[in-house]
């Protein structure tokens, strides 16, 4: 079904090298040096000066009140986080978050599990797990509400986040890039990261079931047997 089509693909892109490395390291250098821009502010201050004054500025607003003389309007530079390669990385970030809590039928808001407990435990669905409460830690960053939201992905915002300054950038466009492909085209990002992988299923007994079927098909085909009809395992 096409549910089940898209729940692969999302397993697969959560674990995909690219994407462990992107919570990892990337994601984390991104926000301690946020890419930004400069904007100057004018701000009518009373006695207490901040930032260069602009007289021209500061006669006006003194006229328009009456000549007070306490009054300074003053010219203050901020910095603008609420960039287009930053809102990719909030969105990716929260499609992360999204596709662990559905996968993993988890609330990473409230799931207080120790990292440590997962680390060393080899089941995907623990992969899973991890990222999932990596992000959510990367989500809580205080720069992150200086960020604007982004409802959805485009190539344009891909190519603007490669251009912009910094490797990490790169590395969130070509990880960006992945997820767009899997969104789109489901069956041709599994075409492509399929060959030459297999996803073991959580229960035993569930893969004892599968080996046993492969064996039996094995047999068949030695046999002179031919498939007529194959699909995915559910």
């Amino acid at each position: 079904s096409k549910s089940n089509l898209q729940k692969l693909s999302n397993i697969y892109f959560i674990l995909d090298e690219e994407v462990e490395e992107f919570v990892d390291i990337t994601a984390p250098s991104i926000l301690k040096r946020l890419s930004k821009t400069s904007q100057t502010e004018h701000k009518v201050l009373r006695g207490n000066v901040k930032g260069k004054i602009n007289w021209s500025k500061t006669i006006s607003e003194r006229n328009a009140s009456g000549g007070d003389p306490s009054i300074f309007v003053c010219s203050q530079r901020s910095s603008v986080f609420d960039l287009p390669e930053n809102r990719l990385l909030l969105y990716l970030l929260r499609r992360i978050m999204f596709i662990c809590n559905s996968l993993s039928n988890s609330d990473f808001e409230k799931d207080e599990t120790n990292l440590e407990e997962l680390e060393n435990k080899e089941k995907w669905i623990n992969t899973v797990l991890r990222i999932g409460h990596k992000t959510k830690k990367l989500l809580k960053n205080p720069f992150i509400r200086k960020i604007g939201d982004m409802h959805d992905i485009n190539q344009k915002t891909i190519i603007q986040a490669e251009k912009a300054r910094g490797q990490m950038y790169s590395h969130l466009a070509k990880v960006a890039q992945v997820y767009y492909f899997m969104n789109i085209n489901p069956v041709r990002y599994l075409d492509t990261v399929l060959k030459g992988k297999t996803l073991e299923p959580l229960n035993k007994d569930t893969l004892y079931e599968i080996a046993v079927m492969f064996k039996l098909l094995e047999v068949i085909r030695d046999n002179g047997g031919v498939e007529k009809r194959i699909g995915l395992i559910g």
